[in-house]
């Protein structure tokens, strides 16, 4: 396994998985590097998204709640965030352990 790239933009993002086909992407990697690590997945390379400020953090816009795909659990958990999405933040407390919350993505719970 190859690291094609650790771009700094969704554009570039874009562009390396685009460049590298088999190509995984990565944030967190807590349940991709299971995988991996177990010999049940075998990508030809990865392109880390942990650096792409296009999908951090969240925000309001236009009334609308939108959330970052590198959004970690701990993150998803905060209490400025939970007065908007309780629901979402009790969910985002029960996910694995204290570790696992501060590197686990939104995005890549999704994927999964």
């Amino acid at each position: 396994m190859n690291l094609a790239s650790m771009p700094r933009s969704l554009d570039e993002a874009v562009e390396a998985l685009s460049a590298t086909p088999g190509a995984l992407a990565i944030a967190g990697g807590t349940d991709l590097m299971v995988e991996i690590n177990a010999g049940l997945l075998l990508p030809r390379a990865v392109v880390a998204l942990a650096d792409v400020p296009e999908l951090a953090g969240w925000t309001v816009r236009e009334g609308h709640l939108l959330l970052g795909a590198n959004l970690t659990f701990a993150q998803l958990s905060h209490p400025d965030l939970a007065v908007l999405a309780p629901a979402l933040a009790q969910a985002a407390r029960a996910v694995g352990s204290p570790q696992v919350r501060n590197v686990g993505t939104l995005g890549g719970n999704i994927g999964t």
